[in-house]
């Protein structure tokens, strides 16, 4: 028993220090020159084995068989987890940004998820964990001739973004619905009365009732924005050049919620009628069962559009250059405001995910999210955003996820691959700026207990673009590297 706690606490401690790791340290998400907008470049909710599925998620939840998983992004599946799961993940992404004249490369690798999972009780799970909101990275010039002035060059840079801290849970509340009503009189009273439709019926609801999900996450926004916009006039040594710099902090909570709910198709009508008086299906085709069960999982996600509290500060002053670059001295003060109140409200989000699960070996997955960036805010200004539709699917395959021996390995591995879009909540220059992206992945048993633990690999090849050829287009190749760790922990012994 010692040895378990001390287990447990070698464990909360490699965990809160990797949380700090990523919170203090200054990591560079992305240098999307279109993280300028709203409040910078959104990163993905889902971590690598959904990502590999093309980021669905709102119908992924747990089989009952390992390994186990973590779905942050549809709270509703924490109630599926069975054992302590813990998870991490590490994102390295390979930019490239062209337009009609230049091209420029970049890289950004970043520790990019934390999260524990455990089961509370019979059909009741929670989760808490850390990643990113948002990201802000670019850096992007503008020049241009002015009569009488010569050449002004316009730059805009930024650097920042929000984390999260995330605390859900989930609960089947009606799990007992369906074997209780098998076992009550009421249904032997309805049977011996032949009331076979309201059997058919009541025994359909209840099973549906069982399976029900309800999640939620509540999250703690936290992180600083810094962006500058400069005005430069690169040949002219008797002009002061200006610059506007704008510092925002956020910290404030908000949540989101999900359900869950899956149908088992275990029989499949014959051309045979039922001919037993007292049978459920009397006078109707039998049925018979399938060798493989059909799971059909049908989520829904709702996300809260809060105006979140913030504090920032404005300075702008004229400079001057010396040596190259940014070596800026500072020589008159244009105004400075400290410490000023402001609002973000967040765009609601609603999404829809079906599942359909075949056996133990293929899961298809479809999602469709509308978020409603039209009505987002940034510091009580309204911004001309669109709203935003995303649609994504996904598949993963196991050969056989029984297989034992080691000749056998990748009979147990889990192939992934999907695909997403979204048509952009960018308008630039009247064209939208859309999203694409496909996807792989592998799910890799790791570890002595080879079944319970996970290594996920993914690789996402997608395109931020419009059909605008004066735009950055925007082509990159993320690659996730993912730990899944599964174990029986938190258990009362009667015996120490």
């Amino acid at each position: 028993m010692q040895k378990n706690k001390l287990k447990i606490l070698h464990f909360f401690i490699c965990f809160i220090a990797l949380s700090l790791v990523n919170v203090l340290s200054a990591q560079r998400f992305t240098d999307s020159p279109y993280s300028r907008f709203g409040i910078g470049q959104i990163q993905q909710k889902s971590f690598a084995q959904s990502n590999a599925l093309g980021g669905t998620h709102i119908a992924l939840k747990n089989d009952t068989l390992l390994p186990l998983f973590i779905n942050v992004a549809n709270p509703a599946s924490y109630s599926g987890l069975l054992l302590t799961t813990f998870e991490a993940g590490i994102n390295s992404t390979f930019n490239k940004f062209t337009n009609s004249t230049t091209t420029y490369n970049s890289n950004n690798t970043s520790l990019n998820y934390l999260a524990l999972g455990f089961p509370i009780r019979k059909s009741m799970g929670a989760c808490f964990g850390i990643m990113p909101l948002s990201a802000t990275g670019y850096d992007i010039s503008n020049y241009s001739e002015v009569e009488n002035i010569g050449e002004v060059k316009e730059n805009y840079e930024g650097s920042g973004g929000i984390n999260q801290i995330f605390l859900g849970t989930a609960w089947k509340p009606f799990t007992n619905s369906f074997n209780t009503y098998k076992n009550s009189t009421q249904y032997k009273e309805e049977l011996s009365s032949n009331k076979l439709k309201t059997i058919r019926n009541k025994t359909f609801f209840k099973r549906w009732l069982s399976s029900l999900s309800i999640g939620g996450n509540a999250y703690y926004y936290f992180g600083t924005i810094n962006t500058y916009s400069r005005l430069i006039f690169p040949n002219a040594s008797n002009t002061f050049n200006t610059k506007l710099s704008r510092q925002v902090e956020m910290s404030a909570f908000s949540g989101s919620f999900g359900l869950q709910n899956t149908f088992t198709i275990a029989h499949v009508k014959t051309k045979e009628i039922d001919t037993i008086s007292n049978s459920v299906n009397y006078n109707k085709r039998k049925t018979r069962e399938l060798k493989e069960k059909i799971e059909l999982t049908i989520g829904y996600t709702y996300s809260l559009n809060n105006s979140l509290s913030t504090t920032y500060s404005e300075f702008a002053n004229t400079f001057l250059y010396y040596g190259f670059a940014k070596n800026e001295s500072i020589r008159d003060t244009i105004f400075y405001n400290a410490d000023q109140k402001g609002a973000i409200k967040l765009p609601e989000t609603h999404g829809i995910g079906l599942s359909i699960r075949k056996g133990n070996h293929l899961n298809i997955l479809l999602d469709v999210e509308k978020q409603f960036w039209s009505r987002f805010s940034y510091l009580n200004d309204k911004n001309n955003l669109q709203d935003l539709t995303r649609i994504s699917v996904g598949a993963e395959w196991i050969p056989n996820r029984f297989a034992n021996s080691k000749v056998d390995y990748f009979k147990r591995v889990q192939y992934r691959i999907g695909g997403r879009y979204n048509n952009g909540y960018l308008t630039i220059q009247s064209t939208k700026v859309n999203d694409y992206a496909i996807s792989v992945g592998l799910g890799l048993p790791v570890g002595a207990n080879k079944v319970y633990n996970t290594l996920n690999l993914t690789m996402e090849i997608g395109e931020t673009a419009s059909a605008n050829k004066n735009l950055i287009n925007y082509n990159y190749i993320k690659a996730t590297v993912g730990f899944t760790f599964n174990d029986r922990w938190f258990l009362k012994y009667k015996y120490d």
